[in-house]
């Protein structure tokens, strides 16, 4: 469904947002298919949404461009360079740039929390009864 390129945006937007964690709740975003699940969501989309999904990636993609004064794209950072990126975007003044990096952000944590290591150790299935 997404180009290549996408995806890779895709995944290197995972491993920023969701490293393994140390606390041990669970897996990492990629260990945990969240690339695989956000990509299958898409597919349900209407047409309109599914087309414009692709520009949140690319809109990622470049923000780095316009910070300066190395210019990098997005799947190109360390992963360092890249939670940096993500926490300028987070507090962005454009609000259709930041509104396109939540809704992303929302995706991912969704799909990582339903697996089943972080279900346990957040207890998220003893409040689901």
């Amino acid at each position: 469904m997404l180009s290549p390129h996408a995806r890779r945006i895709l995944e290197a937007f995972v491993d920023a947002m969701i490293p393994a964690a140390a606390d041990g709740l669970g897996p990492s975003g990629l260990e945990a298919d969240v690339p695989d699940k956000v990509e299958d969501a898409i597919r349900a989309f209407p047409d309109a949404q599914r087309r414009l999904f692709p520009l949140a990636l690319w809109a990622i993609e470049l923000y780095p461009l316009f910070l300066g004064p190395r210019l990098r794209v997005f799947s190109q950072l360390d992963r360092r360079g890249r939670t940096r990126v993500l926490e300028r975007l987070e507090h962005h003044f454009l609000y259709p740039l930041r509104s396109g990096y939540m809704a992303l952000k929302l995706f991912c944590f969704m799909f990582w929390a339903e697996h089943p290591e972080v279900a346990r150790a957040t207890h998220w299935s003893e409040r689901c009864r």
